[in-house]
Order: structure tokens, then sequence, then C-alpha cells
């Protein structure tokens, strides 16, 4: 089964750098960030990503982004941002 990681803050910089490494190693990615183009751009480049638009200092929206993800299996998680 195909491992799964979450990181935030992946638009650029260390957390497009550890998306990279995840990709290589066979990861399937969930990409969050406020830069939603940046972040759509990255996920391209990768074979199994998906792009979550948040800003994580708003806190309604960061609960509703947990409560979506709540059921989904996680192996890895990188908080960024």
């Amino acid at each position: 089964m195909q491992k799964v990681a979450l990181i935030t803050g992946s638009a650029a910089g260390i957390g497009a750098r550890v998306a990279m490494n995840l990709d290589a190693q066979g990861y399937r990615l969930i990409l969050v960030d406020k830069e939603s183009e940046k972040n759509q751009a990255l996920a391209a480049k990768f074979k199994d990503a998906q792009t979550v638009s948040l800003d994580l200092t708003d806190r309604d929206s960061f609960r509703q982004f947990c409560l979506d993800i709540e059921s989904q299996p996680l192996d890895l998680a990188f908080v960024n941002a």
C-alpha cells in the first residue's frame, strides 16, 4: 500500500524540498499551503499529489480541514507552517 504524507507550508522552501524527497520515495502527497497557485504548480511535478489551499492561521478553516482529513490514513505529517 502506498504511504501518504501531509506537508504544510509546501509551496516553497523547506516544505517543497521535503515534498520532492517524499515523492522520490513513492509517497502520495497532500500539499497544504495558502499560496494556491505555487502549490498547484509544485504538485504538477509529482506522481501523486493533491493540493489544499489553506491559511493555517484561520482557526475555522483549520478546524474544518482537520475534520475533512480525519478519516484519511496518514503515514507522515510534516508541519512546516
